[in-house]
């Protein structure tokens, strides 16, 4: 189990807004004993920090956000046929430093795009930034959460719901269809908190 607080704003970052990031990643300590980090976008308004619990590659080399020339991913799950994945990009010509899934899966976005997810077998939930654009991404099941706060200034990102409603002062919210789908299923796969008057 890991980590994931990120921002994704419609504005340059200031210094509280990264101190709000760095919050929301140490509230995460627990999920992540092994490691924190964090990767900031000053001017495009992201920020990815990650809490890290190493299981299948403890090396350095794992630690996240990993930033592959640009690629930027953190990342919360395992990717069971991430050696499969391995072989079929070093067939594409690239090579490896680490031994694990991560960098397999950032290579692979970064290959083939979003392409990628038709061939991930496993329980994932990722945020990565390209450079251009934020892609959220969980597994079909969502098996590994993620939950997203969208206010006036963008999108924030959290692998719990609670520290986006204490750090931005929201209660979480159930209406529409994410209300009938939790009656039905007792379980949702995309779930928002709103700020208090929004």
């Amino acid at each position: 189990m890991c980590g994931i607080f990120c921002l994704f704003l419609n504005r340059p970052l200031t210094e509280a807004d990264i101190a709000l990031g760095r919050a929301g990643t140490r509230a995460l300590a627990h999920r992540g004993p092994d490691g924190e980090g964090e990767w900031v976008g000053k001017a495009s308004g992201v920020f990815l920090g990650h809490r890290r619990l190493a299981i299948i590659d403890p090396s350095p080399g794992s630690n996240q956000p990993l930033d592959l020339n640009g690629t930027v991913l953190s990342y919360n799950g395992e990717i069971y046929n991430f050696k499969e994945l391995r072989k079929r990009l070093r067939q594409n010509g690239h090579s490896f430093r680490t031994t694990g899934d991560v960098e397999v899966l950032a290579r692979a976005w970064k290959t083939w795009g979003e392409k990628a997810l038709e061939w991930l077998d496993g329980m994932f939930a990722f945020v990565i930034w390209d450079g251009a654009q934020g892609h959220i991404v969980t597994d079909p099941f969502g098996e590994k959460p993620l939950y997203f706060a969208e206010t006036r200034d963008g999108l924030y990102v959290s692998s719990e719901i609670a520290p986006l409603a204490h750090l931005l002062g929201m209660e979480p919210s159930m209406h529409g269809e994410a209300l009938v789908a939790y009656r039905h299923r007792r379980w949702l796969r995309d779930h928002a908190v709103r700020r208090n008057g929004d």
